[in-house]
């Protein structure tokens, strides 16, 4: 695989009575392109991570319930995790846009400390899935676009309610890049590409659907 790469991702999927189930979420936008002058992402303090998930949790629950254009434009506020750098924590505030579906699967750019693409995609995984962790050993790769790397990763029956029990533990409405967080059937992904995020969707459509 090439050495360069932008980022990396992962099909997380079961298969059950001849049908295939796939784990996607419905991707969040920054809510400085809808408001820009709204500053309220950093804390200057130096506290530990869960006080900082707190406090973003706290803001993203404000932001949620004011109707700053009249128009529910902050409906389901969420947050990045936040990051500690410069003597403060800060994040991005996400929003879940009503005027579309823009599904997607668990994805995110490289880091500095990432040695190779299976890292980045492992990394991403657990910060947006309830922090769960994968086998790397039973990642399958896929393909490379847009310099994405992406892997499959089957999972057995048994797997799913735990996974599913550890999401809805987990999961606080307003943290994260992805939200409602489910297993789609993958015929009902076919029928609905166009509610997909574009590489997510040519994922599908080029390379799963087809080794599926």
């Amino acid at each position: 695989m090439n050495k360069s790469w932008r980022g990396s991702g992962i099909v997380l999927y079961y298969k059950e009575n001849n049908e295939t189930f796939v784990l996607i979420g419905t991707e969040t936008k920054y809510l400085a392109d809808y408001l820009p002058d709204i500053s309220l992402n950093i804390i200057n303090d130096k506290i530990h991570l869960d006080q900082a998930r707190y406090i973003f949790s706290e803001r993203a629950k404000q932001l949620s319930i004011i109707d700053v254009l009249n128009d529910n434009i902050l409906r389901n506020v969420t947050y990045d995790t936040p990051i500690f750098e410069n003597d403060c924590w800060n994040t991005n505030m996400r929003i879940i846009p009503k005027e579309d579906f823009n599904y997607g699967i668990p994805k995110g750019g490289k880091k500095d400390n990432d040695n190779k693409p299976i890292e980045t995609a492992l990394r991403e995984f657990k910060e947006e899935i309830a922090n769960i962790e994968l086998n790397e050993q039973l990642l399958k790769f896929i393909t490379i676009e847009r310099g994405y790397h992406f892997f499959g990763y089957e999972i057995e029956k048994e797997e799913v309610i735990k996974i599913k029990k550890k999401i809805k533990k987990y999961r606080i409405k307003h943290f994260g890049e992805l939200q409602d967080i489910q297993f789609m059937e993958l015929k009902k992904i076919k029928k609905n590409l166009n509610t997909f995020n574009g590489l997510s969707r040519k994922i599908f459509k080029d390379f799963f659907i087809e080794l599926n």
